[in-house]
């Protein structure tokens, strides 16, 4: 009976099973899903597991903004002048950079240094369950709606000297000799220590996370920061324009931006409104009601918790980003968002999947390993992917070439509308 089961297996595995079956992902959860353009299941294995996403999140996250804000939305921060102090309002704009604050102090006439009330949108700083390791890295930037230069600084090393820091950083900068060159930050303390020889030529050393980027965008404007809770009837004295948000949502995915990301779903949580405490909760409910009122989702396929997919207390299912980005094709929207997704040779996938045709999202955590898009055969006609590994024990390099074997076949493989899962 058991050698019957055993050929019965063997003779109605598909080329995808082999994939998947690779010794390396003995013992982990495999999600994986490949289905035409219209949504029909070509093959699918644990579709309806729930798996942690990695950044997969923000294929949810951006659709959830391009659909409640629009792909044309451009954020504006205001800002009034009075005798005392300067007022700003910032509904959230994370492509704002310390030279355009500078440059708005000269225009507002800021020469000295005033208080800043800036009436922020959002300000949780870190994502929901982020580990703390993460924190003081470049990946894990505060989260504030008052920010500049992605959350960072950089620190730089010339003629076998540290570069000093801008003013508005507002970090304690020590060299130490040492043997080797090496850097460090702590951000809770807020010192960079940098030992050992330095390069003659200019060279970055490091790129650090603020532990407050409001704060540092309050100094690069003209002073320190407080809180306000009202703002000036009368009109602005300035306006700062971000990007479009379809130029903010193309630069999220192709290079899997947590920091963009983040302040993509809290903008489209806030819409302007400041948040009295945590903006996540409403976040989170926001971000489920339209994936099960609008897109479709089952409500046991989504637990949503943060927006770039660093929190590891994501989970979903890959049938549900299958439905997430057949859905997406049929939105006004659709081409501006299509073409934010990696491709070979930029973003994420500048070293992967050569030759193919994948337009997609990656993402990579601890032992979580996806990529999903859409590909498009010779045949032309448009396939989509979705395949997601948890809890591996190779290393990441390898899921990942394994994920990379998955796309490619469900690229070159023509197959029905069988569902080969159900077979087994």
């Amino acid at each position: 009976m058991l050698a019957s089961l055993t050929f019965a297996l063997i003779a109605y595995s598909t080329p995808f099973d082999v994939v998947l079956d690779a010794p390396e992902l003995s013992g982990a959860l495999v999600s994986a899903v490949v289905a035409k353009a219209d949504g029909t299941i070509l093959y699918e294995r644990n579709s309806g597991q729930r798996v942690m996403p990695a950044s997969n999140q923000k294929l949810l996250t951006t659709m959830f903004a391009m659909n409640r804000l629009g792909p044309n939305f451009v954020p504006k921060t205001r800002f009034w002048k009075e005798s005392d102090r300067v007022i700003v309002d910032a509904p959230g704009d994370p492509t704002m950079t310390s030279a355009q604050l500078l440059s708005a102090a000269k225009k507002l006439g800021i020469d000295k240094i005033m208080p800043i009330f800036v009436r922020q949108a959002y300000r949780p700083q870190f994502g929901p369950n982020w580990e703390y390791g993460d924190l003081p890295e470049y990946y894990a930037a505060a989260v504030t709606a008052f920010t500049i230069d992605k959350g960072v600084f950089k620190v730089w090393a010339s003629d076998g000297q540290v570069e000093p820091l801008p003013d508005f950083v507002d970090v304690w900068l020590r060299v130490l000799p040492g043997i080797t060159a090496s850097a460090e930050y702590d951000p809770f303390q807020k010192i960079v220590t940098v030992r050992g020889p330095l390069p003659a030529e200019r060279k970055e050393l490091m790129t650090c996370a603020f532990n407050q980027p409001d704060r540092a965008a309050a100094r690069a404007l003209g002073g320190p920061l407080f809180v306000s809770h009202s703002l000036p009837s009368r009109a602005p004295d300035f306006t700062l324009d971000g990007k479009p948000l379809k130029e903010i949502i193309a630069e999220c995915l192709t290079i899997s931006d947590n920091l963009y990301a983040e302040n993509l779903l809290l903008m489209a949580t806030q819409q302007g409104k400041p948040a009295e405490d945590n903006p996540y909760p409403a976040a989170q409910q926001g971000l489920k009601k339209f994936l099960v009122e609008t897109v479709g989702w089952e409500a046991n396929d989504v637990r949503p918790d943060d927006g770039s997919g660093m929190s590891r207390h994501n989970n979903l299912t890959v049938r549900g980003v299958v439905k997430l980005l057949v859905w997406a094709q049929k939105q006004p929207w659709f081409e501006d968002w299509r073409a934010g997704l990696a491709v070979p040779g930029k973003g994420t996938l500048r070293s992967r999947l050569a030759g193919s045709s994948i337009q997609g999202k990656t993402g990579t955590l601890d032992m979580a390993s996806a990529i999903s898009g859409y590909v498009t055969r010779k045949s032309g006609e448009r396939v989509i992917v979705s395949v997601i590994f948890n809890h591996y024990a190779c290393s990441s390099a390898k899921a990942r070439e394994i994920a990379d074997r998955f796309v490619k076949l469900a690229e070159e493989t023509p197959i029905s509308g069988t569902n080969y899962a159900s077979i087994l």
